[in-house]
């Protein structure tokens, strides 16, 4: 005759099969769930604008000037970028597009964005999302009616790495097409939360070096031929080709625990420059930040992603539970049965 057991037997021989599951949950989940989170594809924030209510234009930007206007005006400028996460490549990257546009802010508000519409690109990209490096191929397209080209990145442009460290890192700069050290400057506190200032130097750095398709590279300037009294020429006209140069500073404020960039403010003057160095005209002399507001959307969301997931939290509460329901589970399932 076969004895049944008992049915609190029966129960805690189950309760112990929970408890060891609990228990090796609580072990492993260190080793299969990484605290960090990676970045989120489904970011609110995804643009930052720098706007400078009185840059100076040159004539280079200013479609349809006629020859007797004048070389610059002054107006409201912003430099803006968009960034589109796209679906997940593999388990550490996704693709991004991004999108970059300078616009006259005085024209966009009367006429739309397309007759503002100072320059755009467009890129495309994977970016780990992890440390916010590019990883891949690049392709940008910055030419209407052309296809799309191959570029590289190769220093931090839309984020740095979580767990940013006060030290020197390669900042990608657009027009310049390479990267250039951004040097820790200074910790700020913003409504109580503590941000890294980062500070890039530009000197006179040379367009054509590795953006050789840009649109408003070279500027000619002509001199007109001398002639003496009695009309005869003394001297030749001139021609003078000057390509173009940046110099300036640009400041990144990045929430550290992130990584996440939360505004950038510009100094940047863009001008031509003759074969010695002489300066020949203006394209662009801008003197921009990142709006409050802004700066303090992107800030809440950074502060949000650079949050770890409990993992310590949650393994050590099911590691104890899954203990002591083994241990007394244990206790009841294989105590000896008492004879009836």
């Amino acid at each position: 005759m076969v004895r049944m057991l008992p049915k609190s037997r029966v129960l805690a021989f189950l309760a112990l099969g929970v408890g060891c599951v609990l228990l090796g949950a609580g072990l492993l989940l260190p080793r299969l769930v990484d605290a960090e989170r990676p970045l989120p594809l489904d970011l609110s924030q995804t643009s930052l604008s720098v706007t400078d209510p009185a840059a100076t234009i040159g004539k280079a930007f200013l479609a349809g000037a006629a020859e007797d206007d004048p070389d610059t005006i002054t107006g409201p400028v912003s430099r803006n970028l968009s960034v589109s996460v796209g679906a997940p490549v593999d388990e550490d990257a996704t693709a991004v597009t991004v999108g970059v546009s300078t616009l006259r802010d005085d024209m966009a508000e009367s006429l739309g964005d397309q007759a503002a519409l100072l320059e755009a690109e467009v890129w495309s990209m994977r970016v780990d999302r992890n440390d916010g490096s590019v990883a891949g191929d690049v392709k940008v397209a910055d030419t209407l009616g052309t296809p799309a080209g191959d570029a590289e990145i190769d220093g931090q442009w839309l984020a740095f790495p979580r767990d940013t460290a006060q030290e020197t890192y390669q900042f990608f700069d657009r027009l310049l097409r390479r990267s250039l050290p951004a040097d820790f400057d200074r910790v700020e506190e913003i409504d109580g939360r503590e941000v890294y200032v980062f500070r890039q130097t530009l000197s006179a750095e040379p367009v054509l070096t590795a953006n050789p398709r840009y649109a408003w590279l070279t500027q000619t300037v002509t001199t007109p031929a001398e002639t003496d009294d009695e009309g005869v020429e003394t001297a030749p006209a001139t021609s003078t080709v000057s390509t173009l140069h940046r110099s300036g500073t640009r400041e990144i404020t990045v929430e550290p625990t992130s990584g996440m960039i939360v505004s950038v403010r510009e100094d940047t003057r863009d001008y031509y420059a003759a074969a010695d160095g002489a300066e020949t005209g203006l394209l662009l002399d801008l003197h921009g930040e990142t709006s409050e507001e802004e700066r303090d959307a992107l800030l809440d969301q950074a502060v949000e992603v650079g949050e770890d997931r409990p993992v310590s939290m949650w393994s050590l509460a099911l590691t104890v539970i899954g203990a002591i329901v083994t241990v007394a589970a244990g206790f009841v399932a294989l105590r000896p049965q008492r004879r009836q």
